[in-house]
C-alpha cells in the first residue's frame, strides 16, 4: 500500500494530457520581454512611493502654515493641482427658519 503522496496516476490518463513545447529561444524572448515590463513597473512604483513622500512631508509644513494664517489655499489653488478632480464643489448651505 503507498501512501497518498507517491500515488501515480493511471496510464490512461496520462495519454489524455496534452503538453506544450516552446522552444528555448522562444522562452528567452518571454523571459526578456517580462523582465522589461517589470523593470518599468518597478520604475513607477519607485516614482510614486517618492511622490507619496513628498506629498506627506509637504503637507506636514502646510497644515500648520494654514492654521496660523502664514499660508491660505484657494479653490484656484486646488483646480490648479487638480486635486478637486472629480469631488463636486462645495454648495451653499440655507438654513431655514
Amino acid at each position: 500500500m503507498h501512501s497518498k503522496g507517491s500515488q501515480r496516476p493511471p496510464a490512461a490518463d496520462l495519454v489524455k494530457c496534452f503538453c506544450t513545447y516552446v522552444s528555448y529561444s522562444e522562452q528567452l524572448r518571454i523571459e526578456s520581454y517580462l523582465h522589461q515590463k517589470t523593470a518599468k513597473i518597478d520604475g513607477i512604483e519607485s516614482t510614486i512611493a517618492q511622490q507619496i513622500t513628498t506629498l506627506a512631508t509637504y503637507r506636514k509644513s502646510l497644515i500648520p502654515e494654514c492654521v496660523t494664517g502664514q499660508q491660505r489655499v484657494t479653490e484656484a489653488d486646488v483646480r490648479q493641482t487638480g486635486a478637486g478632480d472629480g469631488i463636486p464643489p462645495p454648495r451653499a448651505v440655507h438654513i431655514h427658519q
